[in-house]
């Protein structure tokens, strides 16, 4: 969307919502109504999913500059975002299995295993598995995107490093323990 200073921002032409709500494509006659459900619970999953891969980045970015803290107090949204992403699956246990299975053959082989961010925030979380990676189809983003979460260091190892740095910086240097948050 390109960005057109002549327009007026409105709620809807900043978050897209035309093009967010036709997102949703059931592919079972009628449709089956938990598709749409099943479909919409799956697709807030990703959304969350890039939220918490975007905090992990940021984090990441900023502990590499050896600074910790000011990107520390957005970590306490990580819990609450999980908390959100759990309570979702109340709603999904809303749908029994009969239900579920009124369109599941039309997804043929499709499982939320193959969530590429999924993976992508296992890796860096420490749980690495290269038969994961190899499960994707070659070339695409989703194998490149995993590769690379595999490749960096976990979040709780890095922020470790960063903190043990900084324990050992003022350690060395006394004067520079003045609180302030970004030495």
């Amino acid at each position: 969307m390109a960005d057109n200073t002549n327009a007026a921002v409105t709620y809807g032409s900043y978050l897209r919502i035309d093009e967010l709500l036709s997102l949703q494509q059931p592919r079972s006659a009628g449709p089956e109504h938990d598709e749409m459900l099943f479909i919409i619970i799956h697709q807030v999953y990703e959304l969350w999913f890039k939220e918490l891969l975007h905090e992990f980045d940021s984090r990441d970015a900023a502990a590499r500059r050896g600074r910790i803290a000011p990107r520390a107090a957005h970590a306490e949204a990580d819990p609450a975002i999980l908390k959100v992403m759990v309570a979702q699956l109340d709603i999904l246990e809303t749908m029994t299995p009969l239900e579920f299975l009124t369109f599941r053959e039309r997804l043929d082989a499709a499982s939320g295993f193959q969530s590429d961010q999924f993976r992508q925030i296992e890796f860096l979380l420490g749980v690495k598995s290269e038969q994961a990676i190899q499960r994707f189809p070659a070339g695409g983003r989703a194998p490149r995107r995993a590769g690379t979460a595999a490749g960096r260091a976990d979040v709780v190892g890095c922020l470790s490093r960063v903190s043990l740095a900084r324990t050992l910086r003022r350690a060395a240097s006394p004067a520079r323990a003045t609180g302030d948050p970004n030495l």
